[in-house]
Parts: C-alpha cells; sequence; structure tokens
C-alpha cells in the first residue's frame, strides 16, 4: 500500500512539474508575441504539418504538387490557425518570402494571404555544396536585415535552411522561430511557439 501511495504522490509531483512548464513557456510566448506586436523583427516558419503518404520525388518538378510531399489536413488547419492568430494579435506582416516548394506556398497562402517566391529558400537538402553555402549566406542575412517600421517579416521555408544560417534546427512543423536583428550584421534567436499554443494566446 505503501509503495502504491508513493508512486501516486511521485505522479501527482510529475504533474504539477509539467503544468508548471507548460504555464512558464506560455509566459514566455505571450512575452514573444508583445514583442512582435511592436514589429522589427524576422519570423521563421518551418512549413506546417505534412502527411508522408507521398514523399518529394526526385526530380522535384516545383509546378507539379502531385509529386512533392504536402500539407495534411492538420497542417492546413494549423497554418489558417496561425494567419487568425496574427490578425487577432495584431501581429503586423510586411514581407512574405517563402520557397518555391508547395508545402510552403501552401502555409503562406493559408496563413497571410500571399507570399512572393524566393528560390533562395529552396530546401537546401537537395543542393549541392556551393549552393548550400549561398543559400545559408543569403539567409542569414535576412534574418539580420530590419523589417519596415512597425511590420515583421515572414520566411517560410525547410528544416535544413535555418540550421545551416541560424544554427537552429527548426524540428517542428509550423513552429515560428523569432529572431530579432542587431547591429553590423548580427542577429539574435528570442525563441519558438509552437503551432499548438495559438488558440491560448
Amino acid at each position: 500500500m505503501l509503495k502504491g501511495l508513493l508512486g501516486g504522490l511521485l505522479l501527482l509531483v510529475s504533474l504539477i512539474s509539467q503544468a508548471q512548464d507548460v504555464s512558464e513557456n506560455l509566459v514566455t510566448q505571450k512575452a514573444l508575441v508583445t514583442l512582435l506586436q511592436q514589429g522589427g523583427y524576422n519570423i521563421y516558419i518551418r512549413h506546417a504539418a505534412t502527411s508522408t503518404e507521398v514523399m518529394d520525388q526526385r526530380p522535384v518538378v516545383l509546378s507539379h504538387c502531385d509529386g512533392q510531399r504536402n500539407l495534411s489536413p492538420q497542417g492546413r488547419q494549423d497554418a489558417a490557425v496561425l494567419g487568425q492568430a496574427f490578425s487577432r494579435l495584431g501581429i503586423r506582416v510586411g514581407q512574405v518570402l517563402t520557397s518555391p516548394f508547395c508545402r510552403c506556398k501552401d502555409t503562406a497562402r493559408l496563413a497571410f494571404g500571399r507570399f512572393d517566391i524566393e528560390q533562395r529558400l529552396l530546401f537546401s537538402f537537395g543542393l549541392n555544396k556551393e549552393q548550400r553555402i549561398q543559400a545559408s549566406r543569403y539567409l542569414a542575412t535576412k534574418l539580420a536585415r530590419t523589417p519596415e517600421d512597425g511590420t515583421n517579416t515572414v520566411l517560410v521555408s525547410h528544416s535544413a535552411n535555418l540550421d545551416g544560417a541560424a544554427g537552429v534546427w527548426p524540428a517542428i512543423e509550423g513552429g515560428v522561430y523569432i529572431f530579432r536583428p542587431q547591429p553590423e550584421g548580427a542577429v539574435e534567436y528570442l525563441g519558438m511557439i509552437p503551432p499548438a499554443i495559438w488558440p491560448a494566446l
């Protein structure tokens, strides 16, 4: 009986700890939202959740979505919810640039209703060494560039691209990764807001 009580107590402590972690994360993410409401930040979004029923064909024909890994129903919903949250929270978006892959374009379209395709945001796994270096340089420069007054710049791309440019691995599909430009071309990574948290914000 004592063993059972101890087990129950440990479970309770674990649940309380998890609840505190969630609460602390929510506070941090609310602080990030407050910053975004002021404008002046660069937002890197890994495309929303995808389906694995169809994988990218090789070579990829960018104009044909049927041969690519595309958004799942959950991913399409997450992208739409993201756009609704930005509108509701008064987060102003200026330039929206996206990889030419369909899953990135669809994420931008569902969230913001507009985008410009940027070839240098192409999925870096499919590039040769020199192309990856050039893509990383472009993205690093873009993350360090100050957006227009009162707005935030949005970049929608893939996982490996951000790792190569900023050393941040965007593990979560649909995650919003926030960067603050610094003097002399530097950039500061502030944190990430996952797709599931937007309704709570």
